[in-house]
């Protein structure tokens, strides 16, 4: 994608990483030390749970999910139950980086 470079080098000198943001400006005792974003999520205003039984809950079991998805010897039914999964827990890390920044920019 030679012809897309420029664009995509424009992208990434745009992206902050939201660790260094949050490592350097905030800090609640429900994250128990922890700058997982599963752990900020829960010390700032958010309806987001990762506890629900049967749905993906972390980057491990993500990638567990993403390579039974991508193995061309999982059942059709079990792959269309992963992709499921995935963007469901891709979603809810979205909107949790959302409440996060908007969490950010109106207390800090």
């Amino acid at each position: 994608c030679k012809d897309l470079a420029e664009k995509i080098d424009n992208l990434i000198i745009r992206v902050k990483d939201t660790l260094d943001i949050v490592k350097n400006n905030f800090y609640a005792p429900a994250m128990n030390g922890d700058y997982d974003l599963k752990n900020i999520i829960k010390a700032i205003p958010s309806d987001i749970s990762y506890d629900e039984k049967g749905n993906i809950s972390d980057g491990k079991e993500a990638q567990l999910a993403w390579f039974t998805y991508t193995d061309p010897e999982t059942d059709p039914y079990k792959r269309k139950k992963q992709i499921e999964l995935l963007k469901e827990y891709c979603s809810k890390d979205t909107l949790a980086l959302y409440y996060l920044i908007k969490y950010l920019i109106k207390n800090v």
